[in-house]
């Protein structure tokens, strides 16, 4: 079985790194998705330069519903 993480994030780059480091991924295969909901700080770079991590950016901030949606 496959486990993936998603996470919405906006405006969160401060603390990306110490989250995503702190989430134990068992498996190979197991990853890490991320949807930056147009954030005006470094969140997409950030995310994008870890490991196990796969980031999307929307091109509008579509608040926590649309980004879930994007998510899922």
């Amino acid at each position: 079985m496959k486990l993936c993480i998603l996470i919405p994030a906006y405006n969160c780059a401060h603390v990306l790194r110490e989250l995503i480091q702190r989430i134990s991924l068992p498996g190979v295969e197991d990853e890490i998705i991320v949807v930056d909901d147009a954030s005006q700080d470094e969140t997409w770079t950030v995310a994008s330069r870890l490991p196990r991590v796969f980031v999307f950016k929307n091109p509008a901030n579509l608040g926590y519903g649309g980004t879930s949606q994007r998510l899922y």
